[in-house]
C-alpha cells in the first residue's frame, strides 16, 4: 500500500523542488536501502509525465527490464491502478496515463543502440551506478528538448565509480543536483526495523547501503565470516524443507557442486563436489554430469544453478535426464552482496564443505580494479564461492 510522503520528508522535497522551473536537468538520487529514493522518484514521474505532452518521448531503464519491473514498473502499478499503468513487457512499453513510455535494460553496451537514436523528453533511471558509462552519457545527450530532464535513483559504489566523478562531483557543471538519503529519512519504517535492517550490513555494504557513502571496495569481500560462527559441524536434526544446487564448472581449472539446504529461516551449505584437473586429470563432460547426478542424490533439488558459459556441460546434463537446471545469473556484485548480508543476518552457515570455507576467508578485493572504480575480487581461488552465487542469486 502506497502513502503520499510527509511535508517535511526529503522525497516529498525531491517531488515539489524538482517539478519547478530551474536550468536543471539530471536529478540524481543517491543513499541508503529503503530511504525512499523510489518513493519520491516515481511519485515525481506520476506527476511529471501525467502532466505532461501526451505524445512526448520518454524512457525508463534499469539494469534489466526485470530488475525494472520489480523495483518500479509493479510499484508504479500498485500506486496508480492497473488502468492507468499498463505494462506491455513483450513490446517493451508502458502506458502511463495515456502516454507512451519505452523500456530498456542498460546493464551492457547493447543498450547504446536503443539509445543513441531518439532525442527523450523525461528518462527515469533506476540502479544508474551499474550501466555502462557510455549508455549514460549518451542518454545524457539526447535530452535536447526544451524542458527535458532525467531523474536517476542509486546506492552508492565505490568513490572512483564514473557516475561520482563525472556527475555527482561536477554537479555545478553537468547542471544536476545530488539529493542524498539515509535509511532515518523513511518516516514509514519502525525504529525497531531500521535497527534490524543495519545489523544485516556489515564492512564495505554498511558503508554504502546503510550510511550512503561511496567506499572504496578494499581488504576481505565478506569481512563478516567468522569460523566460529558461521562454520558448523553437524547439520539440525529437524528436516530440511529445501534443496537448491550451484555449479561452477572448469574445463582446466577446478569444477565445484555445492548443495545448499534450509532448515527452517536458515540456509547451510551442506556438501560440496570439487575436482581439480590439473591434480587429478582432465574429466569429459559426461563424466562430470554423472558426477552432478550422483551428487544430487534421490531428493529433487528446486533448481540447479549452473556457470551460464558452460553451454556444454548443461547441454550434457540435461541428455543425462537432470532435471530443474538454470543458466545461472551471474551478477558478481549483487550476488557478493546478498552472501555477506546474509553471513551477517546469520540466515547463511556453512557444513561439510571444506574448500568453501577456506574461500570465504581468503576472498579480497582487487585494489587495481578498485582505483579505477570497478568492484571486482580479485579472481583467484573463487571456485566454490561462483557456485554458491549462484544458488543465492537465485533465491533472492
Amino acid at each position: 500500500m502506497w502513502h503520499l510522503p510527509p511535508d517535511d520528508s526529503k522525497a516529498a522535497s525531491v517531488w515539489i523542488e524538482s517539478l519547478e522551473e530551474s536550468d536543471i536537468k539530471l536529478e540524481l538520487l543517491s543513499g541508503a536501502v529503503r530511504s525512499t529514493k523510489t518513493v519520491g522518484s516515481l511519485i515525481t514521474w506520476v506527476d511529471r509525465v501525467s502532466s505532461g505532452p501526451k505524445n512526448a518521448p520518454r524512457a525508463m531503464l534499469g539494469n534489466t527490464e526485470r530488475t525494472l519491473l520489480r523495483n518500479c514498473l509493479y510499484p508504479l502499478q500498485e500506486f496508480v491502478g492497473s488502468k492507468n499503468c499498463r505494462i506491455n513487457t513483450g513490446m517493451g512499453e508502458i502506458n502511463l496515463f495515456g502516454r507512451k513510455i519505452f523500456l530498456i535494460g542498460a546493464n551492457n553496451l547493447a543498450a547504446l543502440a536503443k539509445v543513441q537514436g531518439p532525442t527523450f523528453l523525461d528518462v527515469y533511471c533506476d540502479e544508474a551506478v551499474t550501466y555502462p558509462f557510455e549508455v549514460f552519457n549518451m542518454l545524457v545527450s539526447r535530452l535536447s528538448l526544451p524542458g527535458s530532464k532525467l531523474w536517476a535513483t542509486m546506492n552508492p559504489a565505490g568513490p572512483n565509480a564514473w557516475m561520482k566523478k563525472l556527475f555527482i562531483d561536477r554537479a555545478d557543471e553537468v547542471r544536476a543536483r545530488v539529493w542524498q538519503f539515509q535509511l532515518d529519512d523513511n518516516s514509514f519504517l519502525s525504529d525497531d526495523y531500521k535497527t534490524w535492517l543495519k545489523s544485516t550490513y556489515t564492512g564495505l555494504w554498511k558503508k554504502r547501503m546503510i550510511s550512503g557513502e561511496w567506499a572504496i571496495a578494499e581488504g576481505a569481500v565478506f569481512s563478516s565470516f567468522d569460523p566460529e560462527l558461521h562454520a558448523i559441524k553437524a547439520l539440525p536434526k529437524e528436516p530440511m524443507d529445501q534443496m537448491r544446487i550451484g555449479c561452477d564448472y572448469g574445463s582446466i581449472n577446478p569444477t565445484c557442486f555445492i548443495k545448499l539446504c534450509r532448515y527452517k529461516h536458515k540456509w547451510i551449505a551442506t556438501e560440496e563436489f570439487w575436482h581439480n584437473s590439473r591434480e587429478k586429470g582432465q574429466k569429459t563432460n559426461s563424466q562430470y554430469a554423472a558426477a552432478l547426478k550422483e551428487f544430487i542424490g534421490p531428493l529433487h533439488p528446486t533448481s540447479i544453478e549452473i556457470d551460464p558459459s558452460a553451454a556444454a556441460f548443461i547441454f550434457e546434463c540435461r541428455k543425462a535426464g537432470i532435471r530443474g537446471i538454470h543458466g545461472a545469473d551471474n551478477d558478481v556484485g549483487g550476488g557478493l552482496q546478498k552472501i555477506a548480508q546474509s553471513l551477517a543476518a546469520g540466515t547463511l552457515v556453512i557444513g561439510d564443505c571444506p574448500h568453501l570455507l577456506e574461500e570465504m576467508g581468503s576472498y579480497v578485493w582487487d585494489d587495481k580494479a578498485a582505483a579505477q572504480g570497478i568492484d571486482k575480487p580479485v579472481k583467484s581461488d573463487d571456485h566454490a564461492i561462483d557456485a554458491l552465487r549462484y544458488i543465492i542469486n537465485a533465491i533472492y
